[in-house]
């Protein structure tokens, strides 16, 4: 499978599909503009005080509601009995239908040990939203600043908590990454945005384990974690500002033994005009997209560098774009998004339009990307669903793509309504049919190679209009094997075997 993968990877470079309008789906949020109102900020005397901004992961629980944190801005301001104002940083839970839940937003936890907290930017323990994972038992598991909460999905009430200075008065409180798990072992691992620092491994009630890595040398935002067949367990962490790469760390026994550094992945290198570039995974956050075959999603910086000699240096394949990569074959399968400067960093600022025509007018049918901040996935049907959240645009738009799980490597990733069958008969001797649907008028080709990546046969080759199409392949001149063909309608491309046995 490996092998044929990398055939694929090396027939289509870097499969980044830039979208013919079907790429995008819709706007869900626009949380600078029309969606202000949704996380609004009351001062203590009643009046405006702004909103809050920077989303900074989401999750999907089991009733379809939505869960947002927020990492800049204010909830509600409150003054407490000695006339001390405090500033309140909720986390938001949103209903199917874009409506907050009726506990939203949570801004005062009661834990099942009767302990209480509150979040509020003033803390010194929790505050900005750092990231929202999904436990494995379906309920909520927020990073606030050093704080690491689970909250209920049905009732949005504390279930648990866990931070560094409750386990040791050694253990530094600082701004810490998403929460990571292992479902199978029933382990959450967390570790700290800034580099030199342990990765905690503690049990699904936030009861802490061990130190998994007793320190981490790159700067990291997110992590993840699965164990595979034999018990060994992975830990991934996404490398950002140094731009190393996703590094792997592996234990045969993840509950007694620390994890060390084995691999490092999605560093992708090119020739480029003659001259060898590097791109560099500059990971901003990741999610799984499958578990067992190592697909994830992450999300790429806006300001990458580029390894080259060049003197000019290309702009990163990367910058501002949702990936999904295979971490199992270590390729890149699609990326998703078209960068999109509206607004100043870190700012409630907007220097450009958001809204849900500039996708399909400017940016070729991609979702407007600036600062990757998370991502949800699901099957829904007959296709795959993304909901893609960005601090700095404010927003979270949902992406539909074809549902095609027979579809080989980078194939199962493919615009909603793109679609190459298989060809019949197959196996086949001499000639076989082969079946395509397309959505836009353009140009297409069919082209058939070997599996060393030599292109053998032209099928076809020249303009065609929307709609299916079906044509004829006669391998006459071709050996007995197996063999890759692909068909490539604009910019997006999709592969399938096909077998001639004379």
């Amino acid at each position: 499978m490996k092998k044929l993968l990398t055939v694929l990877l090396l027939l289509s470079a870097v499969l980044a599909f830039a979208g013919e309008g079907y790429y995008f789906d819709e706007l869900l949020f626009s949380f600078l503009q029309e969606d202000s109102v949704l996380v609004n900020y009351e001062l203590a005397d009643g009046t405006d005080g702004g909103n809050q901004f920077g989303p900074h992961g989401l999750v999907i629980d089991a009733a379809g509601k939505m869960w947002v944190g927020f990492h800049n801005g204010y909830s509600r301001q409150l003054v407490e009995a000695d006339n001390d104002t405090i500033t309140l940083r909720g986390v938001h839970c949103f209903m199917p239908d874009g409506t907050p839940a009726t506990f939203s937003p949570i801004e005062f936890l009661e834990f099942e040990d009767g302990s209480k907290d509150t979040i509020f930017a003033e803390s010194y323990a929790n505050g900005s939203c750092k990231g929202v994972t999904l436990a494995s038992d379906g309920n909520i598991l927020v990073t606030s600043w050093s704080t690491l909460f689970k909250i209920d999905y049905a009732t949005g009430e504390g279930m648990f908590r866990w931070y560094p200075k409750m386990e040791s008065s050694t253990y530094a409180h600082a701004s810490m990454t998403e929460a990571a798990i292992d479902a199978e072992l029933g382990l959450v691992y967390i570790g700290y945005v800034g580099g030199a620092q342990p990765v905690y491994a503690l049990d699904e009630d936030l009861a802490f384990v061990s130190v998994a890595i007793p320190s981490v040398p790159s700067t990291d935002r997110s992590i993840l974690a699965r164990s595979l067949t034999d018990g060994t367990g992975q830990i991934f962490v996404g490398t950002i500002w140094s731009g190393t790469g996703i590094h792997v760390y592996e234990s045969a026994d993840p509950e007694f033994e620390a994890f060390e550094v084995v691999d490092t992945l999605a560093n992708i290198s090119m020739m480029v005009e003659d001259t060898l570039v590097t791109f560099n995974g500059w990971v901003e956050c990741m999610d799984w997209v499958d578990v067992d075959d190592g697909i994830i999603i992450y999300g790429g910086y806006t300001d990458p560098v580029v390894v080259t000699t060049k003197v000019k240096k290309p702009v990163h394949i990367h910058k501002s774009k949702w990936v999904l990569y295979d971490l199992n074959n270590d390729i890149e399968l699609a990326s998703i998004g078209e960068y999109y400067p509206a607004a100043v960093a870190n700012q409630a600022v907007l220097e450009m339009p958001i809204n849900a025509d500039v996708p399909v007018d400017s940016l070729g049918g991609q979702p407007m990307a600036q600062t990757p901040r998370g991502a949800a996935f699901a099957v829904e049907g007959d296709h795959y669903k993304f909901w893609l959240i960005d601090m700095d645009l404010g927003t979270v738009q949902t992406v539909t793509w074809k549902a095609d799980p027979t579809a080989i490597g980078s194939d199962r990733y493919v615009p909603y309504g793109f679609s190459l069958e298989q060809n019949y008969p197959n196996p086949f001797n001499p000639t076989t049919s082969i079946s395509f649907n397309i959505l836009e008028n353009l140009e297409v080709s069919v082209d058939v190679y070997d599996l060393a990546g030599a292109k053998v046969a032209t099928v076809y080759n020249g303009y065609m209009e929307a709609g299916s199409h079906n044509m004829t392949f006669d391998a006459s001149d071709l050996a007995s094997g197996t063999y890759v063909y692909q068909l490539t309608a604009g910019n997006n491309t999709v592969s399938r075997k096909i077998t001639l046995v004379k």
